[in-house]
């Protein structure tokens, strides 16, 4: 009999322009939205970019086959991210 290879969905790059979100869910989490929509779960989310209320531009590839307890947005794994605006940081839960 034919062995079948299982397909897993293959990782994308992905390059946008978001907000992180703190979320205070399940121990508390960072997230990533989009004007468009989108939210992403950055899995290597450096300290320096953990604020709420920051606008960041991010490359991030998508890890298909990652499950996490809080289960909002896409899990991603980012691969650059720069600030674009720092204007609105700490002013409240920006959850759009």
């Amino acid at each position: 009999m034919p062995s079948q290879k299982s397909k897993s969905p293959k990782a994308e790059t992905l390059h946008f322009t978001a907000r992180v979100v703190h979320k205070n869910l399940e121990g508390g989490f960072f997230a990533l939205y989009t004007d468009d929509g989108r939210r992403f779960q950055p899995i290597n989310l450096a300290a320096p970019y953990r604020r709420d209320g920051l606008v960041v531009e991010v490359t991030a590839t998508t890890t298909p086959d990652l499950v996490t307890f809080q289960q909002h947005g896409l899990p991603v794994h980012i691969k650059t991210i720069r600030i674009v605006d720092d204007s609105q940081v700490g002013k409240g839960e920006n959850t759009r």
